[in-house]
């Protein structure tokens, strides 16, 4: 039997920059670190996120979550997280479009879950994105 879509899907959107370096981090100026920080957050809201006030480590990246449980993680090489099917050519013009000091936009790709252990971990992580967007909004 053929399982239903799941209407999330994992995106990973790939960046053009020269400020991070794989193995040694950011490269560039603890300024210019805070104003890419600044440039993240405004990417969130813009695209109608809410930053998370939990990270997994104090020097994790930035990451955004809406009411309906998508999530990015706004890592320096790459932005990846859950968005719901309907929503990623919106979230990719979104961010297609911002002007940013420090990327560009460069590719992304998209897997599909369809078997039903890995829906069942992703419902769990969806439903915990919506849970912490509620605490966020207290």
């Amino acid at each position: 039997m053929t399982q239903p879509e799941f209407p999330f899907k994992q995106v990973n959107i790939f960046l053009n920059q020269t400020n991070y370096v794989w193995g040694k981090g950011w490269v560039l100026s603890m300024e210019a670190y805070h104003e890419w920080e600044q440039e993240i957050r405004e990417l969130i809201t813009k695209l109608g996120m809410q930053l998370k006030k939990e990270k997994v480590v104090s020097n994790a990246c930035d990451e955004g979550v809406n009411s309906i449980g998508e999530s990015l993680y706004f890592h320096p090489m790459n932005f990846s997280g859950y968005i719901h099917k309907d929503n990623i050519e919106s979230v990719l013009e979104t961010i297609k479009l911002f002007k940013s000091k420090y990327w560009t936009y460069d590719h992304y790709n998209v897997r599909d879950m369809q078997t039903e252990s890995n829906q069942t971990g992703w419902v769990g992580q969806i439903e915990k994105n919506k849970k912490d967007f509620l605490d966020i909004k207290k």
